[in-house]
């Protein structure tokens, strides 16, 4: 009614009979106690400050409602709402982008979010909420984490086109110990490091430790 201006124009597009608004009219008025309209002869029916209110706020409930229906018909078949994710620097080029990539496509409706940094950075996310999960070494975890093992990598060694090792299709830790290395100090990356070569019993030679940048 409050959209057509009077109760005959209400009850064709509702197809009821006018008596059955005005009807339903007094019905909401008795029920609310206060007056909702103003009907006028030959001018229609305007709506109270009161019928504007109840107005409002009935579209409000009715937006709502249809609303939580939507939602409620598809939980559990769609994620949504937010997700934050932390990944330790050093992983973050080689797993980060395909990772956005293919979960951003599997779950449309999830706002994803990241950060990149020292896993000492990472793992204080973690512990303070502002990261939902985080990429990293399963190194040093604090205790309040649980981890899930995602995969196991092979260590690689970076060297010039020209040195003498550089044609061998695989490397030992044994054949590179005594080679001047360049150690990034940070951790887990410089604990993962050492720790291997003291499960050979070897000793690296380390030449520089650069920090993290």
């Amino acid at each position: 009614m409050a959209d057509h201006g009077t109760m005959t124009a209400a009850a064709d597009t509702l197809l009821i009979s006018q008596s059955a608004v005005a009807g339903a009219i007094n019905a909401l008025e008795h029920a609310f106690g206060a007056q909702l309209t103003i009907r006028r002869k030959a001018h229609g029916v305007a709506l109270t400050a009161a019928g504007r209110y109840v107005l409002d706020r009935a579209k409000g409930l009715l937006h709502a409602a249809t609303d939580l229906e939507l939602h409620a018909a598809d939980a559990g078949a769609e994620l949504r709402g937010s997700l934050t994710l932390g990944c330790y620097g050093t992983l973050a080029p080689t797993v980060l982008a395909a990772l956005i990539d293919n979960y951003s496509r599997r779950h449309p409706y999830v706002d994803l979010d990241f950060f990149v940094g020292p896993q000492s950075d990472v793992q204080e996310g973690l512990k303070s909420g502002t990261l939902d999960l985080a990429i990293a070494y399963d190194l040093s975890l604090p205790n309040g984490l649980r981890g899930q093992r995602l995969f196991d990598t092979t260590p690689a060694i970076v060297l010039a086109a020209d040195h003498p090792l550089a044609s061998h299709p695989t490397l030992g830790l044994e054949d590179v110990a005594d080679e001047p290395m360049i150690l990034l100090d940070v951790n887990p990356s410089r604990e993962n490091t050492m720790m291997m070569f003291s499960s050979a019993g070897l000793d690296p030679n380390i030449r520089d430790c650069p920090q993290f940048c």
